[in-house]
C-alpha cells in the first residue's frame, strides 16, 4: 500500500509549530526539511519548495552547512521533478561546493551524480557523461560500490541517449555485476529492466524477454510493486505482439494486481486497457467490456481525460461488434467531445473515423463518407500519416460501394 504522507505532514507541522513557539531555530530548520520531504512524497511541489527554501535560509543564518547542503539537494530534486533542470543544477552545484569544502566525499559523489542526471534530462549528454565519470571516480576512490553501480548505469543511459548502445550495454552489465555481488535486488531489478527495454528497442525481443523476466523475479522478491507492474506489462505487450495471448493475459493480470496493491491508478488503468484489447474476440467480449469499463472508471477517478476518451472509443467499437448501434454512436461521440475539449487532433480524427465505421456498418455510406472526410482533414494536421493514408484508401472503397458518384476529396 502507498505510504501515508499526510500522517508525516501532520507530525512535522506539529514539530515545526513547537520549534517556532520555543524559538529554536535549529529545530525549526530540521522540521522544515522533514516537512519538505513529506510534501515531496505527497506530490505537493509548491509546499516542498517553500519548506526547503526556508530551511536553507535558516541554515545559512545559523551557519549550519550540513542542513544547508541537505536542503539544497532536496530543492534540486524538487526543481528536477518540475522539469526546471537549470534551477536543479544551481542547487546541486551549491550543495557540491559545500561537500567539497567540508571534504565530504560521499556527498560530493552524490551531488556530481545528481548534476549528471539533470544534464541528461536537458539532453546535454556530454556534460552528463562528464559529471557521471567524476562521480564514478570519487565512488571508486572511497570504495562505495553501491553508488558505483548506480553511476555506471546512469553513465550508460547518457551513452544510450547518444545512440552508443554498445557503451550502454558495457556500463549496464558492469553495474549489474556490482549489484548482484552486493545482493542489491533493487539496483539489479532496475538495471535488468533497462537492459530489457534497450534490447526491445533494438529488436532483440528474445533477449528483452529474458531480461524482463529476470527483472520481474527480482522485483517480486523485494515486493517492488512499481517495477512489478511495469515489467509484467512490458512482458505482456511482447507476448501479445507475438500472438501468445495466454501468456500476455497472465502478465497483464499480474501488472494489474501489482498496481492495485500499490494504489497506482495510472498503471492500473494501463493494465486494464491491455486486458480489454486482449478480449476483443467473440468469446472474450464480455471480459473486454468488463476490463474497459473498469479502465474508464479508473481514468475518471484520476481525471485523465485523454484516457477516458480512448476507453469510450474502445467501448464504442465493442458495441459496434455487438450491433448495438445507438450505444456505439453515443460512446464515439463522447470520445470525440473529449478529444476536442483537450484539443487532441489525433484522437479527434480517430473518433471521427469510428463514427464513420459505425455508419458504414449501417450502410449509410453518405454519412460514413462525411465522417471519414472530417477524420482525414483532422489527421492531416498531425503526424499520423499512416492513419491518414488508410482512411484515404477506405474512402475510395466507400465511393466504390456508392457507385463512385460522390465527389470531394478534402
Amino acid at each position: 500500500m502507498k505510504h501515508d504522507y499526510q500522517q508525516d505532514i501532520d507530525r512535522y507541522e506539529l514539530a515545526l509549530a513547537d520549534a517556532r513557539q520555543k524559538g529554536d531555530r535549529h529545530a525549526e530548520a530540521e522540521s522544515l526539511g522533514s516537512l519538505g520531504e513529506a510534501y515531496y512524497g505527497a506530490h505537493n511541489q509548491t509546499r516542498t519548495l517553500s519548506c526547503h527554501q526556508q530551511a536553507v535560509e535558516i541554515a545559512r543564518e545559523l551557519g549550519d552547512k550540513q542542513i544547508e547542503a541537505e536542503n539544497l539537494g532536496n530543492l534540486g530534486r524538487a526543481y528536477w521533478h518540475q522539469k526546471d533542470q537549470d534551477q536543479a543544477i544551481r542547487c546541486y552545484q551549491q550543495a557540491l561546493d559545500i561537500a567539497r569544502e567540508s571534504g565530504n566525499r560521499v556527498d560530493e559523489a552524490k551531488c556530481l551524480s545528481w548534476i549528471g542526471v539533470a544534464y541528461n534530462f536537458k539532453h546535454d549528454c556530454q556534460q552528463a557523461i562528464h559529471y557521471f565519470e567524476e562521480a564514478l571516480t570519487v565512488n571508486r576512490a572511497i570504495g562505495h560500490r553501491s553508488s558505483e553501480g548506480h553511476n555506471l548505469v546512469n553513465l550508460g543511459l547518457a551513452y544510450r541517449s547518444l545512440g552508443d548502445y554498445e557503451r550502454f550495454m558495457q556500463c549496464a552489465k558492469e553495474s549489474l555485476a556490482i549489484h548482484q555481488s552486493l545482493g542489491e535486488r533493487w539496483g539489479e531489478s532496475r538495471t535488468l529492466g533497462l537492459l530489457a527495454s534497450t534490447n526491445q528497442s533494438l529488436g532483440n525481443l528474445r533477449q528483452a524477454i529474458d531480461y524482463y523476466e529476470q527483472a520481474l523475479a527480482a522485483a517480486r522478491e523485494i515486493n517492488h510493486y512499481t517495477f512489478q507492474a511495469n515489467f509484467s506489462r512490458e512482458l505482456g505487450d511482447l507476448y501479445m505482439n507475438g500472438s501468445n495471448m495466454e501468456c500476455a493475459k497472465q502478465y497483464f493480470e499480474e501488472s494489474l494486481a501489482a498496481a492495485r496493491q500499490n494504489g497506482d491508478t495510472e498503471r492500473e488503468e494501463a493494465a486494464l486497457r491491455r486486458l480489454g484489447r486482449l478480449n476483443k474476440t467473440p468469446v472474450g467480449w464480455e471480459q473486454a467490456f468488463q476490463h474497459t469499463e473498469q479502465a474508464l472508471a479508473v481514468a475518471r477517478e484520476s481525471g485523465n481525460r485523454r484516457a477516458q476518451g480512448n476507453h469510450l472509443y474502445s467501448l464504442g467499437m465493442l458495441y459496434l461488434r455487438l450491433d448495438k448501434v445507438p450505444e456505439a454512436i453515443q460512446k464515439c461521440e463522447s470520445a470525440l467531445a473529449i478529444a476536442r475539449e483537450i484539443q487532441d487532433a489525433t484522437d479527434e480524427g480517430i473518433a471521427l473515423r469510428g463514427l464513420g465505421l459505425i455508419y458504414e456498418n449501417q450502410r449509410d455510406f453518405l454519412t460514413a463518407l462525411s465522417y471519414m472526410q472530417q477524420s482525414l482533414a483532422v489527421l492531416r494536421t498531425t503526424r499520423a500519416t499512416t492513419f491518414a493514408g488508410s482512411i484515404e484508401t477506405h474512402m475510395t472503397e466507400l465511393r466504390r460501394k456508392m457507385g463512385g458518384d460522390i465527389p470531394g476529396r478534402v
